[in-house]
């Protein structure tokens, strides 16, 4: 796929987001939980922006587990949301070296990282 291709679908995919934010499950703000099925252990993700996540991902703990959404319920009221799903810029989405990551991406899909924490005194 071109750069100029990446571009326009790019913006394509932000407009209609925006068009559509309003009726889409997963929005800004919100967190999840996936459960590993092999471990048990919960990894916790903050929505840093609108879009689509996988159902399945997997587990950062025993890597050979299956993690699965708990459809958008906070089963960890008690604990901080230590990863967070994000839509990368434009730049980052050009610089995507798997082909599955950028048809995701442009298809409203968003990425996890670890979250910033700021702690405050």
């Amino acid at each position: 796929m071109t750069k100029k291709h990446i571009k326009t679908k790019y913006s394509s995919m932000l407009a209609s987001i925006e068009q559509n934010k309003e009726s889409m499950a997963e929005k800004k703000g919100m967190v999840n939980c996936y459960t590993c099925e092999s471990c048990g252990h919960v990894q916790k993700f903050m929505y840093a922006d609108t879009g689509v996540t996988p159902f399945i991902i997997s587990c950062n703990v025993c890597t050979s587990g299956h993690s699965k959404s708990s459809f958008l319920r906070d089963t960890r009221p008690f604990v901080i949301a230590e990863q967070e799903w994000f839509r990368p810029s434009l730049e980052e989405t050009l610089k995507l070296k798997s082909d599955w990551e950028l048809e995701h991406v442009l298809n409203g899909g968003l990425l996890r990282r670890q979250r910033k924490i700021v702690k405050h005194d």
